[in-house]
């Protein structure tokens, strides 16, 4: 599926290693990620519990403090794929 995605992206994504913190709505509370590319559209995220991450968060993004509004729109085993609002 994820293959599929790669080849319908209007905008191409780039390789990525920062550091992230998904920050859960209302809560605040904050979950460390692993950014692994990276768009003006959207992220793919290395998550350790993809099933735990909301469908919709803030997205921390290194030390440029970078904040994205995301929505989930696929998760793997090991990742979750997001798009900015």
């Amino acid at each position: 599926m994820q293959e599929a995605l790669a080849r319908t992206r209007i905008f191409a994504r780039t390789s990525s290693l920062a550091r992230g913190s998904i920050v859960f709505p209302y809560s605040g509370i904050a979950v460390d990620c692993m950014v692994r590319n990276l768009s003006e559209r959207g992220a793919s995220l290395m998550v350790d519990y993809p099933d735990s991450i909301p469908d919709d968060f803030d997205l921390s993004i290194g030390n440029d403090d970078m904040l994205k509004v995301c929505r989930v729109v696929w998760r793997s085993t090991d990742q979750v794929g997001v798009e900015f609002h």
